[in-house]
């Protein structure tokens, strides 16, 4: 019987691939129809009742819909249960971490952010699982670049540090984060195999809030754990202002865009302007982010000083400031001045003295206006049209306030159904004010050779370990290459149990992989939660 329902299964992977990735713009009524009546016929005799009640269901739907074409993206919504059910039952008894699946797309999510950073994949892995168990969200780094990638992109909650790095030594590796950390308080434990006292007090001298000796307990790690990052929480509480620029922090930004909201009459409106510092992430990787530290602080003065006392200024992430100002009459000049001035600022390095330049983006919002996340968004989506026309500033305008911001999610996965699957978990991802631009495909060399993997948009992308030609490893080490590899952010699914391709992953520079075969629910969680990073 098994040889039949796999025969049934490959049948419906050809249907799917015939239909979804011929370019077809519809599907007629009557052939989807003849389609859920022999996939249900077939599938109750050979032993597959769930997948032939699925399908009676989905007929049942059909017919009371009008006879006529199909869109072809509503053919593939559709069906989205049957692939699913084709594909197997989500694992009931896995019981996955609650905060996977509450997070909301906008905003900042409620768990907390790890940052673990060992030259030990394997050891990663297994911490990353353990902790990802318990509800935390895990960034894994095998090299000190991408720790300092994942320190300026996400401002985690807490590091975790092994000391026995091969690149560097992991003492010089904190003195090099210590001048970061006098801004940016990220609790630190240290782990090491050496557990002598003279490297604990070193440890200590350093900056390190907690040194634990490997091999250690999980339990009173986790415990230790806990307690840096209620340290953290009680911290950010008390601290207001982010402690490099002066800048009100991030999470006060939503209060005071609907302060500014509120203070509005009828016909007033305020400008929201977003502000990009150009190649924060390369300065503080080859200069030092003592170096990025000066660089948003000359940032945040230059905004200052075209500011009333009116407006407000907010640290919105690691390169970018919001800035809320309260009279739209000006606005414009005033930005653009802002980023001239800042344009004309030196930065003494050891490799001699660097300018950076500073993008605006900005929206009028009037008491009517869509909310904070919308107004947020598309201002982002005018820092990139700045960013193609090669202007300082872009403001929107009103013919234009349907713009909206472009993330770009590629899919390469042999398998046709779970191609289907990714597009309408991907789809279903991003909020309204997000444009999500979603392609598949079959081989990694048709994904290297399509020209729209190389704009300047973030991407998600989703590789598959098993493809025909490149395999999903090799086609990792081929981003990796491209001049816009800092915009990818990539999820690796490998085979199950096999250890050497999720650290060889790591090693390459995904952010997060799954193995196959997987739950279909932690899958959908999985491509919210890299939405949520891109967002």
């Amino acid at each position: 019987m098994r040889k039949y329902q796999e025969a049934l299964i490959s049948s419906i992977q050809k249907q799917m691939e015939q239909w979804f990735e011929q370019e077809r713009s519809f599907l007629a009524h009557e052939e989807l129809y003849r389609f859920l009546h022999s996939v249900s016929g077939t599938s109750g005799t050979i032993g597959m009742a769930e997948l032939s009640d699925k399908a009676r269901q989905l007929m049942n739907e059909l017919g009371e819909l009008p006879r006529q074409p199909i869109p072809i993206e509503e053919a593939r919504s559709f069906l989205l249960p049957l692939l699913a059910e084709c594909y197997g039952p989500d694992d009931q008894n896995g019981m996955l971490p609650e905060a996977l699946f509450t997070m909301s797309v906008s905003g900042r999510k409620e768990q907390p952010i790890v940052l673990l950073a060992d030259e030990d994949a394997t050891f990663l892995i297994y911490m990353k699982e353990e902790l990802e168990k318990r509800g935390y969200m895990v960034l894994a780094a095998t090299d000190p670049h991408e720790t300092l990638k994942y320190l300026h992109d996400y401002r985690p909650d807490c590091l975790v540090l092994d000391l026995n790095m091969k690149q560097v030594n992991g003492f010089d590796l904190i003195l090099s984060l210590r001048e970061k950390m006098k801004y940016q308080f990220i609790p630190t434990t240290i782990v090491c195999e050496v557990d002598d006292r003279a490297t604990r007090i070193q440890a200590y001298r350093l900056g390190a809030d907690d040194f634990v000796a490997k091999p250690f307990d999980m339990g009173e790690f986790i415990a230790r754990l806990e307690r840096q990052l209620d340290r953290k929480k009680l911290f950010d509480r008390i601290q207001q202002y982010d402690e490099t620029t002066g800048a009100l922090k991030q999470e006060s930004w939503r209060q005071e865009f609907e302060l500014y909201v509120h203070r509005l009459k009828d016909e007033e409106h305020f400008v929201l302007a977003l502000t990009d510092v150009n190649g924060l992430r390369v300065i503080n990787e080859n200069s030092g982010p003592h170096i990025g530290d000066q660089v948003m602080h000359a940032a945040a003065e230059a905004l200052r000083g075209v500011m009333s006392d009116e407006d407000g200024l907010i640290r919105y992430s690691g390169a970018k400031f919001l800035v809320l100002i309260k009279s739209e009459e000006g606005a414009e000049d005033r930005m653009r001045l802002a980023a001239e001035r800042f344009a004309q600022v030196g930065f003494p390095t050891d490799q001699g003295v660097i300018r950076v330049s500073m993008t605006v983006g900005a929206v009028r919002v009037g008491r009517t206006s869509p909310g904070g996340e919308t107004c947020v968004a598309r201002a982002q989506a005018a820092i990139g049209k700045a960013k193609q026309s090669r202007l300082p500033v872009y403001f929107v305008h009103q013919n234009e306030e349907k713009l909206r911001r472009i993330i770009r999610v590629a899919i390469l996965d042999a398998d046709s159904m779970i191609r289907s699957l990714l597009y309408e978990y991907a789809k279903s991802a991003f909020p309204d004010y997000v444009d999500g631009q979603i392609r598949s495909y079959r081989s990694g060399e048709e994904l290297l050779d399509d020209e729209w993997l190389k704009s300047s948009d973030p991407y998600m992308i989703v590789l598959d370990r098993n493809t025909s030609g490149l395999d999903g490893l090799q086609v990792l080490k081929l981003l990796q290459r491209l001049d816009n590899k800092d915009q990818f952010t990539i999820l690796m699914l490998t085979r199950d149990n096999n250890e050497a391709d999720r650290v060889k992953a790591l090693e390459l520079g995904a952010d997060d992989y799954m193995m196959k075969p997987f739950s279909l629910r932690e899958l959908e969680a999985r491509i919210r939660r890299l939405a949520k990073k891109l967002v």
